[in-house]
């Protein structure tokens, strides 16, 4: 076998070991992690936890359970009074854009109504039969079925949902939470355990993955935060001069919004602005539509920037991640792929693995 030949063998074999670690994890992603998931994320935590775990056996001379039992008990106490809170906090949201969107419908049914008043001439000649048309149509269509009809279904059909899965859910969480506190008491003996299976080499390349994942994931969540406070920042300053209240509550749930690229303040700004030019506020409407492109611009500029520096990969490359993950895993891929990619990519230049040159 010439050099050549050698090279491109190896390529093909790199190429095929590169596709079946992205297959068996869209596979186990897919099919497997629902079912193991509580036992997943109890390890997740535990591997979080652990180091403040250490550090109090070490330095304040705890044993392993009581220390196990007091960090996770305080964890658990802090995400719960989080999502107390939070709800809290959503609900009352919530029933204030409800009290909004119900005079926005007062509003669309007078202008449907005064439209043959202010708009007489567009009636006469040949198109006029098809305006006729339409505004029967509009002023025959019940608006608050928006809220006592689809979204009141809509409503009532998530209510539902949500509490025929109520009994599953809480089970889920229990299984989650006992299931940390179990394997956190004896988490190093598991880990050994797990370790033991795999050779020195598998062994130190899984220590080493553990290590830049962990980094990596730490550096995606501040990237992210900076985008999120800019955006933040941006909406709240815009609403601020312009009038559109209440500015922080307003520009600090769009912003959660703009994590997303899919979604993006467009979501929001968009349908705004059109129900604020149905209703005549033009002024409002184009001030929406400037600051939502105003934002998009720095989005685009700082998202791949921002992103690919604090975690080592160029602009181009983290978008095509973050799209190609959307596209096979959703939100979770969206997060998940560039990890993947960047733990690999540090496993490259350390020599613990070569998939290219």
């Amino acid at each position: 076998m010439t050099e050549r030949e050698h090279n491109r063998l190896r390529f093909i074999i790199n190429v095929a070991f590169l596709a079946v670690i992205l297959g068996l994890i869209y596979f186990f992603f897919k099919f497997v992690f629902f079912w193991i998931s509580p036992f997943v994320i109890a390890f997740g935590i535990c591997l979080v936890t652990e180091p403040v775990i250490r550090f109090m056996i070490r330095k304040w001379r705890f044993k392993r359970n009581p220390a196990c039992i007091l960090t996770l008990t305080l964890l658990f106490a802090i995400l719960i009074s989080l999502f107390v809170l939070l709800s809290g906090s959503i609900i009352s949201e919530v029933k204030s854009l409800l009290s909004d969107i119900t005079k926005y419908i007062e509003q669309l049914t007078a202008f449907v109504n005064n439209i043959p008043v202010k708009y007489d001439h567009l009636f006469s000649g040949s198109a006029g039969k098809y305006l006729t048309n339409l505004l029967t149509f509009l002023k025959n269509y019940n608006y608050a079925d928006l809220l006592s009809g689809s979204l009141g279904k809509g409503a009532v059909k998530y209510a539902g949902n949500f509490l025929s899965s109520l009994p599953s859910t809480i089970i889920y969480m229990l299984v989650t939470i006992v299931s940390t506190y179990f394997m956190s008491a004896t988490f190093p003996t598991i880990k050994a355990f797990l370790l033991r299976q795999f050779n020195p080499k598998v062994r130190e390349v899984l220590l080493d993955s553990k290590r830049y994942f962990f980094d990596t994931v730490l550096k995606y969540i501040r990237s992210y935060f900076m985008l999120m406070m800019v955006t933040f920042v941006e909406l709240s300053a815009a609403f601020l001069i312009f009038g559109f209240k209440p500015a922080i509550t307003l520009a600090f749930f769009i912003s959660i919004v703009d994590i997303l690229p899919v979604l993006g303040v467009g979501t929001v700004l968009i349908p705004w602005s059109v129900i604020e030019l149905i209703l005549g506020h033009s002024t409002r409407a184009l001030t929406l539509i400037c600051i939502y492109i105003f934002i998009t611009i720095v989005r685009q500029i700082l998202e791949p920037k921002i992103i690919g520096d604090h975690v080592g990969l160029l602009p181009i490359v983290t978008l095509f991640c973050i799209y190609v993950g959307l596209q096979l895993f959703g939100v979770i891929g969206m997060f998940l792929l560039p990890i993947t990619v960047i733990v690999l990519k540090k496993l490259q230049e350390n020599g613990k693995i070569r998939i290219w040159k």
